[in-house]
C-alpha cells in the first residue's frame, strides 16, 4: 500500500491507513504488504504537525520569553513588551510585513521566530542664551542618538 502523492491534509502529516475512520481498527503502514479476500476500505490516518516558536530580543535587555511548541492551528498569545534603553518597543515580527502587538493572539501555521522590533526614542533639545549679548544659540533639533554639545 502506498500513499497517494496528492493526498494532503493541511496542518497534518500522513501516518498510515486504518480500517476504522477513528484509527481504532487495524492499522497499516504505507508500503506494508496487504492480503485480503474481501472488499476493504482503508482510511487515511493523520497526526497534527507540531511547530516550534521562540523569541529574539534584538538588543533588548529583558529576560527572553520561553520558547514552546504547539500543533497546527493552535493560538498562542505573544508575551509582554521587552525593554531596551533609549528605544520604544514597536511589536514582534515573524518575518511578515506587519509588526504584531505584545499580548496579541497568533495562530501557528509553521515554525516561528518572533523578533522584537524597536523604534529609537527621539529627544528635542533647545537652547536658551539666558540673557546673552550677542551671537545666536544653536538651533533646536530632534535627536535619535547621543549628541555632543
Amino acid at each position: 500500500m502506498a500513499r497517494p502523492n496528492d493526498l494532503v491534509k493541511t496542518g497534518s502529516e500522513f501516518i498510515g491507513w486504518n480500517t476504522a475512520t477513528d484509527g481504532t481498527g487495524t492499522s497499516y503502514s504505507a508500503g506494508a504488504p496487504l492480503t485480503t479476500a474481501t472488499n476493504l476500505v482503508l482510511y487515511a490516518q493523520w497526526r497534527a504537525i507540531t511547530y516550534s516558536f521562540s523569541y529574539q530580543l534584538n538588543g533588548g535587555t529583558s529576560a527572553v520569553p520561553a520558547p514552546g511548541t504547539a500543533t497546527f492551528g493552535t493560538k498562542i498569545n505573544l508575551p509582554s513588551a521587552p525593554s531596551r534603553a533609549d528605544f520604544t518597543f514597536a511589536g514582534w515580527n515573524d518575518g511578515g510585513a506587519q509588526n504584531i502587538s505584545s499580548g496579541a493572539e497568533v495562530t501557528l501555521n509553521g515554525n516561528k521566530i518572533f523578533v522584537a522590533q524597536w523604534t529609537a526614542q527621539s529627544f528635542e533639545i533647545s537652547y536658551d542664551g539666558n540673557g546673552h549679548d550677542s551671537g545666536a544659540s544653536p538651533a533646536t533639533g530632534s535627536y535619535l542618538s547621543l549628541i555632543h554639545i
